[in-house]
């Protein structure tokens, strides 16, 4: 599912995971670590991160400096389902909305990998 409201793109993803809620945790802080995120709320059930500028985003058109929210919520648990967003504001770069939306379902992908422990190793 996605979404553009003005210069915000927004993707969102329901995902079903195989794991146990509290693996959400550390796959969400090794995400947000790889990533460039920074969380800014986080509960039991609900994580919020944030990641680039709007300062530098004039000066850039790069997708890592972009203003960028991403959010992930526990809306079920047996099966565990989480949504999973991911919203970039695109206001101060000019492309189209095609590839606004295929650049933020990539990194929505991605955060998707993550809570489903693609990149557990340990």
């Amino acid at each position: 599912m996605s979404a553009g409201t003005g210069m915000d793109t927004r993707v969102e993803r329901i995902v079903e995971l195989d794991s146990a809620a509290e693996r959400l945790a550390p796959r969400l802080t090794e995400w947000a670590k790889w990533s460039g995120f920074s969380c800014v709320e986080h509960g039991p059930a609900r994580w919020a991160f944030r990641r680039g500028n709007f300062l530098r985003a004039l000066v850039s058109w790069d997708l890592e400096v972009l203003p960028t929210r991403a959010e992930v919520e526990v809306i079920g648990e047996a099966p565990l389902t989480v949504r999973a967003s991911v919203q970039v504001d695109f206001g101060n770069r000019a492309s189209s909305p095609d590839l606004n939306e295929a650049e933020v379902a990539d990194q929505t992908s991605r955060l998707v990998a993550y809570l489903r422990g693609v990149y557990d190793f340990g």
